[in-house]
């Protein structure tokens, strides 16, 4: 049986003590390991098209669409209901063999709502960008920082726990992982037929490693724990 193909309410989420009505979320992506690739125009190409399929698939999370910031990296202003384990693990399929460190914010904006996100500033931006860093010290995939130590422990301990489940698996498993999560974003119908057509495994070599990983309980619990 294959995992849930719609995105459900999510029924877990962590306490914020903040005026939702003045705070947002901004996501803050940068590719681990930048300088030394060779193909520039190749990896502007792919983050252009990132950007393009993020502000399309969870358009209506966005405040400010993504755009190319740095020349190695995004960034872009999303709504604080925004399921950011999904975001997070659909940009990982999305700009795959590249590796993208995500740095999220979340806080005020000390400037006017801009549809530019480089023409916004805020301690929203500022956490993003310490959150990146703290990827780049730690040797980390994603971390999310804000003004709620509590909220900062929680989200650490789950991408930490889901670095672990992906860091484990084999290069099969990897890949029919990735395409499990770029079909459910794009077309939001996932069966098995189609994850043999991105993936090119028999089906009944599908089913075998779908049980094998329990990508069933991974995908409920990054539904299901990702709300704000």
């Amino acid at each position: 049986m294959l995992p849930p193909t719609r995105i459900p309410k999510s029924t877990v989420y962590f306490k914020i003590n903040m005026n939702r009505d003045k705070i947002y979320l901004v996501l803050t992506g940068d590719i681990k390991g930048s300088s030394q690739v060779e193909n520039r125009q190749g990896l502007t190409n792919s983050l252009l098209d990132l950007c393009a399929a993020v502000n399309r698939y969870f358009s209506v999370n966005i405040i400010a669409p993504f755009k190319v910031v740095s020349g190695d990296g995004m960034q872009g202003l999303l709504k604080t209901d925004t399921n950011i384990m999904l975001l997070a693990h659909y940009i990982r399929a999305k700009i795959h063999p590249y590796f993208m460190r995500l740095g999220f914010g979340l806080g005020e904006l000390s400037t006017q709502l801009n549809d530019d996100v480089s023409l916004m500033d805020g301690k929203c931006f500022q956490y993003a960008g310490e959150a990146v860093e703290y990827c780049k010290d730690n040797d980390l995939w994603a971390y999310l920082r804000s003004e709620e130590a509590d909220t900062d422990k929680n989200y650490d301990a789950l991408f930490f726990l889901q670095q672990m489940y992906y860091q484990r698996l084999n290069p099969q498993q990897k890949k029919l992982v990735r395409a499990y999560f770029v079909l459910f974003v794009e077309e939001g119908v996932v069966n098995q037929l189609k994850l043999q057509e991105v993936v090119r495994i028999q089906q009944a070599n599908i089913s075998r490693t779908l049980k094998t990983i329990r990508l069933n309980y991974f995908i409920r619990q990054i539904l299901t724990s990702s709300k704000i």
